[in-house]
């Protein structure tokens, strides 16, 4: 369904006229087509211009809420429709868990089929393929369809698909697939963690910096005596936020693992918390500036699972 006109000028239900005035002269600002060179701008004005006129006359406001309140029941209605076929459909995967499935989706513009056993369903955010999460609706990802591997019967599609393509709103998607309460939630929902993330990366910075000299200072007991120098610039560059003090941490620690004389094998399987990149920059770090570092290099390079992990 459309949005209406209080939507499309951002306003609540019980806006004053002054209310109406200004979101209008600030909404048109941003959308008249002299302003605004997207491809949608002149509609976009219109809509705008047509809502505008409606609810700045008394007499029209009047006649377009009567019949917005039997339009809003028809959205109560779809909505709670799309929200019962999106359990629906979510059920119908949820029996497939185990089985070979296909998936064909989108990742980041790129069109993608994968066929791996069905390990998980999480009802509107993601499904998992053994390692693979893949989401029903993301930002830089979408699901088109799932069939059964073996007989081909269809278990999922998306109509919307094709609005992915056409880099539409992500949150739209959402509202016309599974009805505009989830939508909602979930944008509230993502809103709200990314919050929390903020927070946490804010504290969690806040304590590398704190330990900062410590962290550099432990370092040097492990770093070849003519690269001291490298390593107190290196690690400087490395420890001002916790992402990058991760890098470091980890380097330190394995550079004390190979100067207690720890196995190859047991250090290179001890858990770090990195990504591939990550873990790659500390291998590459502990062969710069450990003596034996160079080792434990070749051991990564040679032993099969640990060349993924660093590739």
């Amino acid at each position: 369904m459309e949005l209406t006109h209080y939507e499309v000028l951002g306003i609540s239900h019980n806006a004053s006229q002054q209310e109406i005035i200004k979101a209008f002269r600030h909404m048109a600002l941003a959308t008249h087509p002299d302003m605004n060179n997207a491809a949608n701008a002149t509609v976009a004005m219109i809509r705008l211009i047509a809502a505008y006129e409606t609810l700045s006359c008394g007499e029209k406001r009047r006649l377009y809420d009567k019949g917005l309140d039997d339009l809003e029941k028809a959205r109560i209605i779809e909505n709670q429709y799309l929200y019962d076929q999106a359990l629906s459909d979510f059920r119908i995967l949820e029996k497939e868990i185990g089985q070979e499935v296909i998936v064909e989706y989108c990742w980041q513009g790129r069109k993608m089929v994968k066929q791996e056993k069905l390990t998980k369903v999480s009802r509107f955010t993601h499904i998992e393929l053994g390692s693979l999460l893949v989401p029903f609706i993301g930002d830089r990802a979408m699901i088109a369809r799932i069939t059964k591997a073996d007989d081909k019967e269809l278990l999922y599609v998306n109509e919307n698909y094709h609005l992915f393509e056409q880099k539409c709103d992500v949150a739209k998607i959402k509202a016309l697939t599974w009805g505009r309460a989830e939508a909602a939630k979930q944008d509230e929902e993502k809103k709200m963690d990314h919050e929390r993330w903020l927070s946490e990366k804010h504290t969690l910075n806040k304590e590398v910096l704190d330990k900062k000299s410590e962290l550099i200072e432990e370092g040097l007991n492990y770093v070849s005596p003519e690269l001291k120098e490298d390593w107190l610039e290196w690690a400087d560059l490395n420890s001002n936020e916790a992402y990058s003090a991760a890098l470091v941490i980890s380097t330190i620690k394995m550079m004390q693992e190979l100067t207690n004389g720890t196995e190859l094998k047991d250090i290179a399987n001890m858990q770090y918390g990195l990504s591939g990149y990550l873990l790659e920059g500390a291998v590459w770090a502990v062969s710069y500036f450990h003596e034996k570092g160079i080792l434990l290099k070749e051991y990564f390079e040679q032993d099969e699972p640990m060349k993924k992990l660093v590739k």
